[in-house]
């Protein structure tokens, strides 16, 4: 009910009889003065608890209406996703305190974080992953209980790569795809679907990067969330969507035909942008502490960057796959570093058309040496606690193989 204030005129004051008014002021007059003061006292307090009593109430009011305006949106909290909405733009992160990670890569890409801590000593093994551009499908088996699991996040005969990450910063390597639209356009699409929401038709979709680019996410400002990023060879910049702010960031690294590289290379927690150049086996790095341009010769001709933590130091190590020798050489990234080489063993010949798969499988926190064969759909891992070989087949010619801790 709506309260009204109504102003009357002297004329139209209520007036009371003299009586009355004596009678009033008698019953106050007959108080002493230590009656009336703790009486006002006690007045006082009643109106405060009151007050008090109605703003908690108008507060409680107000945070439940904005946790309503919050979810209305389709049910879902403000975050990554967009619903079935294929062209819903990402919406602006608020940065959130996050404990300390451990990054993990797998040739140029960000794969997943652990946050450091007790329940998270030990880092996740990767497990054994292809996705499957005839079905759109992503196949994941459990490379410590041998269990596998299906998702259906792409489109059948689908022209677009792999490109996971961690984007909403929960841990788990999440679903991606870099599209390319059609060549007259030239633009490429990224779609995104949380790992935690595999099982459902949540995903996001934003236009970013173009045909030709390469798409290298990472989380390159630190925030714990991978960031959509792509290297763009005509210009020889790396392009980054900074998930803390929402804007692009343009950094210019090497020349045109160098091979993107990024990682953490000095041990600072933040992503150096890199290249390899294969014309001299050299690696051009810009260092993230100094933002000095770092430049080592490493490896000849024929090798292959394969980029790890080798000797589980947390920090990445400058490293070539030399198929030629069954051998991959690395060594520490600072100038002055040893170099060392490992080999394949039990038999196993690597092959020129190996796709590169290095990652840490048995969970020691050292990157191990592997390959897939496109022709058998073999994993070839040569295990760093042991030296031993494992081989597992898992997928098919046409698949494309991802090295990822991707548990469910």
């Amino acid at each position: 009910m709506k309260k009204r204030n109504i102003i009357l005129s002297s004329a139209e004051e209520p007036k009371e009889n003299k009586a009355e008014s004596l009678q009033r002021m008698g019953f106050w007059s007959g108080w002493g003065v230590g009656k009336r003061i703790a009486a006002m006292t006690i007045c006082v307090f009643l109106v405060a608890g009151a007050f008090g009593a109605g703003m908690k109430y108008l507060e409680d009011s107000a945070r439940q209406q904005q946790a309503n305006g919050r979810n209305s949106a389709g049910g879902q909290s403000a975050g990554l996703l967009s619903q079935m909405n294929p062209f819903a733009p990402l919406p602006t992160p608020t940065p959130t305190p996050q404990l300390s990670k451990e990054y993990i890569y797998a040739g140029s890409r960000m794969l997943a974080t652990e946050d450091d801590g007790a329940a998270n000593s030990q880092a996740q093994p990767f497990d054994l992953v292809v996705w499957r551009p005839t079905t759109g499908t992503w196949w994941i088996k459990d490379s410590t209980t041998g269990l596998y699991s299906t998702n259906q996040f792409g489109l059948i005969n689908d022209r677009a790569a792999p490109a996971p990450g961690d984007f909403d910063g929960d841990g788990l390597t999440d679903f991606s795809l870099y599209r390319p639209d059609t060549p007259s356009a030239g633009n490429a699409t990224w779609f995104i679907q949380p790992n935690s929401q595999a099982s459902t038709p949540n995903y996001s979709s934003i236009q970013f990067g173009l045909n030709s680019d390469v798409p290298v996410p990472a989380d390159y400002d630190g925030d714990g969330r991978a960031d959509i990023a792509v290297w763009r060879g005509s210009s020889a910049q790396y392009i980054i969507l900074r998930s803390s702010t929402n804007t692009a960031q343009f950094v210019t690294v090497g020349q045109s035909s160098d091979v993107p590289m990024p990682a953490d290379y000095d041990g600072d927690g933040n992503i150096d942008l890199a290249v390899y150049r294969s014309s001299n086996s050299s690696w051009i790095i810009n260092q993230s502490g100094n933002n000095q341009t770092m430049t080592q010769v490493f490896g000849q001709a024929g090798d292959v960057p394969v980029m790890g933590d080798y000797d589980g130091d947390s920090k990445f190590d400058l490293a070539v796959r030399r198929n030629s020798t069954n051998q991959w050489f690395y060594k520490q990234a600072a100038p002055g570093g040893a170099t060392t080489l490992i080999s394949f063993t039990g038999g196993i010949t690597m092959q020129s058309s190996d796709v590169t798969v290095a990652g840490d499988y048995d969970g020691d926190g050292k990157t191990d040496i592997a390959v897939w064969r496109p022709s058998t759909g073999y994993w070839y891992i040569r295990k760093s606690t042991d030296g031993l070989m494992r081989s597992d087949q898992w997928g098919q010619s046409g698949d494309t193989p991802i090295a990822v801790p991707m548990k469910r």
